[in-house]
């Protein structure tokens, strides 16, 4: 891989963009030597929402795993799927937080009351801290309820376990 560096390197001071296109191994991370990726100003990671289903088509949770040249609000991961709506190829761009956020309510939602906040973070791969803090969030704003009361209707409540402990 060094004669590969060399040529990232010469490219680079020519001022040409590289796009070197990979594969990860079964974990999700990636294969072999992170030396490889040295020569590289950008990592973009592509993965399937947890809820993914094989008829949504293209639709990608995209993070950016390293980033040299911007930061911030720039760098911030977002999902990135076909609107089917449409007649032609039209991608629908949403924050990252908000795809989280509606994954971890319909997990939880579709699976009370057997369900805790241990068991969602394990599912969609977050932290327990995260799914505790995004559920709160959807209690305060009013969407855990109305999820709750679509779902189970009048005997919502008697599914309802996310107390402030989450637990």
């Amino acid at each position: 891989f060094i004669p590969m560096l060399d040529l990232y390197t010469n490219l680079k001071t020519q001022n040409h963009s590289i796009c070197h296109i990979h594969h990860a191994n079964k974990s999700g991370t990636a294969r072999g030597t992170s030396r490889r990726h040295d020569a590289l100003d950008t990592i973009i990671k592509l993965s399937r929402p947890s809820d993914y289903e094989e008829y949504q088509g293209a639709n990608f949770n995209v993070h950016f795993e390293k980033h040299r040249n911007f930061a911030g609000e720039y760098a911030l991961p977002f999902n990135a799927k076909i609107d089917p709506d449409d007649n032609y190829v039209n991608w629908k761009i949403t924050e990252f937080s908000e795809a989280i956020e509606g994954q971890i309510l319909t997990e939880w939602v579709v699976n009370s009351p057997n369900i805790t906040v241990d068991k969602v973070s394990t599912k969609l791969d977050i932290p327990s801290s995260t799914v505790h803090r995004k559920l709160q969030k959807m209690k305060n704003d009013g969407r855990y309820e109305k999820e709750m009361k679509e779902r189970w209707g009048e005997e919502w409540q008697n599914h309802c376990k996310f107390n402030a402990k989450g637990k």
